[in-house]
Order: C-alpha cells, then structure tokens, then sequence
C-alpha cells in the first residue's frame, strides 16, 4: 500500500525521478487544495505505525483528516 499510495496519489513515477520527498513532488491532495477544492482523508487504517509514514504524510495534506481505526488513536475529525 505505501509505494502504491505514492505513485498513484503524487506526482512521483518510475519513469520522472522524483522521490516522495522531493519539493518539486506534490501529491493530488495537494494539488486540490491549491485548486480550492474542500478536501478530506478518511482511513480506518492507523495515523502511525512502521508502514504508515507516508499514508500519514498524504494525509496531514488534507484539510479534514479522519481515522476511524480503534488503534489509530485519532477518531476525531481535524
């Protein structure tokens, strides 16, 4: 899910070179919030863990973030 997450939801390819953490690379949620679009992350899976840094880093690029796993630890809307 992380590497997919980042192909799909930024501008980062295989074939572009950018990385995920490059300035030039923004992601989709990004780009609908400087389009002024209301946008919304919501998961039920965890805000934190060994394999949610970048799911938490796409996601803090929302405007409203949910979690509404039992373990994430965040169940309110921001």
């Amino acid at each position: 899910t992380d590497q997919s997450l980042e192909l799909v939801l930024t501008l980062a390819k295989q074939d572009n070179g950018l990385g995920f953490t490059d300035a030039a690379n923004y992601s989709l949620i990004e780009l609908l919030r400087a389009a002024g679009f209301s946008t919304w992350w919501i998961s039920n899976q965890n805000s934190i863990g060994p394999w949610d840094n970048k799911v938490a880093a796409l996601a803090r690029g929302a405007e409203h973030v949910r979690y509404t796993g039992a373990r994430s630890g965040r169940a309110a809307v921001s």
